[in-house]
């Protein structure tokens, strides 16, 4: 698998949807935060769920 930054990563996103940038950034701060803890594949559903949650329409 590739390997990227959590700056990449946050960058990705928000340029996926612009205005959810806040909402990205604070989402990749906490996934930083406890991706120590967690198990490699824990940490990719993590990053799915969250790629999901900016990507998801409001309603």
């Amino acid at each position: 698998m590739p390997q990227f930054t959590w700056d990449q990563l946050e960058d990705q996103l928000t340029r996926l949807r612009p205005e959810r940038g806040a909402l990205a950034a604070q989402l990749v701060t906490m996934l930083r935060r406890r991706s120590a803890q967690r198990p490699p594949e824990e940490l990719l559903r993590e990053v799915l769920c969250t790629v999901w949650t900016v990507l998801e329409a409001e309603k």
